[in-house]
């Protein structure tokens, strides 16, 4: 694994634990209240979504082409 593959990885793990354990504690709250605004860049779903993106290019080769769930392995 290169150090570009392990540092998306790490961000990746690290933003999506944040959440579940975020949602987890607050389950009367919703998730866009525990994870913020996409278009927020300091929010923590932006965060995912950059984290997803990242490491999707590492592991989808089609990512920027197609939608993640049409993209076969």
């Amino acid at each position: 694994m290169t150090t570009e593959e392990l540092k998306a990885m790490q961000e990746l793990v690290y933003i999506a634990k944040e959440i579940c354990h975020a949602m987890a504690v607050n389950p009367d709250r919703t998730a866009r209240q525990i994870a913020g605004d996409i278009n927020d860049p300091e929010e923590e779903l932006a965060r995912l979504a950059r984290a997803i993106d990242a490491a999707g290019k590492l592991v989808y080769p089609a990512w920027d082409h197609r939608h993640a769930d049409e993209v076969s392995s």
